[in-house]
């Protein structure tokens, strides 16, 4: 029985590698993620204060004199904001770039290692996993889901 204990050690070891890999690397997507959709937030707010601008522009040069053109108050408030998501957006590029540069070399091994949060969640998902002798999917079969719903290879389309 020793021979296969170790091959189970090995295997629940290895698994355990494996999803504390895929948790980091999940954790880096997700951070990019977020990061792409926080750019994306602050310059369709930009857009929004460009339009407002370009209104305000418009209307002080279709119904005033030119010399009042740059004392306006409301302009001021929208360049203001302007500046402000410019800064926004700088910081969250920079972010993105830090994120994305992150390289998964062989020193990520080291990193799991020191990192408890993420051995906690990971054997915690694995301790479900090992108490569970059917698996995740018990009393699960895709067949019969196909069968309830009536989809499947063999219905029209429509």
């Amino acid at each position: 029985m020793k021979k296969n204990d170790t091959l189970w050690d090995n295997l629940r070891q290895g698994l355990r590698d494996g999803l504390q890999f895929t948790v980091k690397k999940t954790e880096r997507l997700t951070r990019i993620g977020r990061l792409k959709l926080d750019i994306l937030s602050v310059r369709r707010q930009m857009d929004r204060k460009h339009a407002e601008l370009g209104v305000l522009v418009f209307e002080q040069v279709r119904d005033a004199d030119e010399s009042s053109l740059w004392m306006d108050v409301n302009m001021l408030d929208v360049v203001h904001s302007l500046r402000g998501f410019e800064q926004r957006l700088h910081q969250l590029e920079d972010d993105l770039e830090v994120a994305s540069t992150e390289v998964d070399d062989p020193g990520v091994e080291d990193e799991l290692d020191d990192d408890t949060a993420t051995d906690s969640r990971v054997d915690a998902e694995f301790s479900v996993l090992e108490d569970d002798d059917d698996g995740p999917f018990r009393g699960f079969h895709p067949e019969d889901e196909v069968r309830e719903t009536g989809k499947g290879q063999d219905s029209p389309r429509g």
